[in-house]
């Protein structure tokens, strides 16, 4: 049951997903589910489309992605399980974990973030054709998100990840970012079958 709520709450976050009612989780989506709860692993968040489901899993040093899709042609979804890259941050203080899932034609960012002293209220990423901004509207951390890469690598497979707080009193409108984060996700990318 909790997967299926934080599937629907993070649906937000997903382009071309609108469901926020765990109840009226497509049949699709149900069975996706099924398969990754099946895998063993304990998820921290999930998030799932008709045809792609995802969870992050921590072991206490690292971050862990399983990926759950359907394959036109194929009665058995395909089940990818992969350690989260690292990200060099330039402090002690913040962690930023990375993953690519889904197919090579239509990847999948996961990010799972961990700070010292949490203050990220608003992630951003920006890529060569779109931005998108995600910001807690309840003014709590923020600590993951999902998204298609579409749209957001540039020749060079890279991407920059910002991290801001939010000014409460205005509405949670972003302060200028205390941490910028390049990432190059050629080898990430290189790993989706």
């Amino acid at each position: 049951m909790k997967r299926l709520i934080l599937a629907g709450l993070c649906c937000v976050m997903l382009a071309g997903c609108t469901n926020t009612n765990p109840d009226s989780i497509s049949e699709g989506e149900a069975h996706l589910g099924e398969v990754l709860d099946q895998t063993g692993h304990s998820f921290s968040y999930v998030a799932s489309c008709s045809e792609l489901t995802a969870g992050l899993y921590t072991d206490g040093e690292g971050w862990f992605l399983t990926s759950v899709r359907t394959v036109k042609g194929q009665q058995d979804p395909v089940i990818t399980d992969q350690p989260m890259r690292q990200a060099e941050t330039g402090s002690d203080g913040i962690q930023l974990w990375y993953g690519v899932y889904g197919s090579p034609e239509e990847p999948w960012l996961a990010l799972q973030l961990t700070e010292t002293e949490p203050t990220c209220r608003s992630l951003g990423v920006s890529g060569e054709e779109r931005s998108l901004e995600l910001t807690n509207s309840l003014g709590e951390p923020v600590e993951w998100m999902t998204e298609p890469l579409e749209g957001l690598l540039d020749s060079e497979n890279r991407l920059t990840v910002t991290l801001a707080d939010v000014d409460l009193k205005q509405g949670l409108q972003p302060k200028s970012p205390y941490c910028e984060i390049p990432l190059d996700l050629t080898e990430a990318l290189a790993g989706l079958e």
